[in-house]
């Protein structure tokens, strides 16, 4: 087993530090920048909100006072919490990049629609 992480392998010491700075902002309002993304994703990619059936036709503005949606914008933002912070633990970011996978796979959702988008 390698003592390399996954910081090591792919992120300079820099960029590690700069996102771990960046995402200490972030992880104070979990819930209000997980919504204030999915609005943004959702304006951009207005086809991805019918992927979601418990809010796919509720109109935008009103996204952020349905309970469902503000559930699974937190979901996406505490997974992304737990990457970030596995970032020195390659097994488990392994693992918890590939339930995160397994978990959309089942909702027939492609490797494509994870790419990043901006």
């Amino acid at each position: 087993m390698s003592n390399q992480t996954n910081a090591d392998l792919l992120l300079t010491a820099e960029e590690n530090q700069a996102l771990l700075d960046t995402w200490g902002i972030i992880a104070k309002d979990l819930k209000g920048y997980g919504s204030k993304y999915f609005i943004y994703f959702f304006k951009q990619y207005p086809h991805y909100q019918l992927q979601f059936k418990s809010f796919a036709k509720v109109p935008l503005e009103e996204l952020t006072e349905n309970r469902r949606f503000k559930a699974h914008a937190f979901t996406l933002m505490s997974a992304l919490n737990g990457f970030i912070e596995n970032l020195d633990d390659v097994e488990m970011l392994d693992e918890l990049l590939l339930k995160t996978g397994e978990n959309h796979a089942k909702r027939k959702l492609a490797q494509e629609d994870f790419v990043v988008r901006f």
